[in-house]
């Protein structure tokens, strides 16, 4: 299972070492296109209006 982290904000290479630790694969999420590859998406904390701004472009995509 390839499990992506949005790499907008927050604690990005923590939680990609984290999973890898834990076995898994883990990628940057930077771009849209990248949702196709991946099985989940982590979106890691942040302050809540800038992560709002920030998802505003990937929203459609991650709705599908």
């Amino acid at each position: 299972m390839k499990i992506g982290v949005l790499a907008l904000q927050g604690a990005v290479a923590e939680h990609i070492r984290s999973l890898e630790a834990a076995g898994g694969q883990a990628v940057a999420v930077k771009r849209t296109e990248q949702l196709n590859v991946i099985d989940r998406l982590i979106i890691p904390g942040g302050e809540s209006t800038t992560i709002g701004k920030l998802l505003r472009t990937f929203m459609e995509s991650i709705r599908n």
